[in-house]
């Protein structure tokens, strides 16, 4: 992805995000922001949208 870029996903719930680079992403779940951190090894984070 380019600097600044913004990916949108929809689908049925649960949804199963892996990040690469989650240290340099934002992440927004229905407008809030989330922190990843507590997600996050070797700079993957991993997580799920219920």
């Amino acid at each position: 992805m380019a600097p600044g870029e913004q990916v949108r996903s929809q689908g049925p719930l649960p949804l199963s995000v892996v990040l690469g680079r989650a240290d340099d992403v934002a992440v927004t779940v229905r407008g809030q922001r989330l922190d990843v951190s507590a997600m996050t090894k070797a700079n993957v984070a991993r997580f799920e949208v219920k």
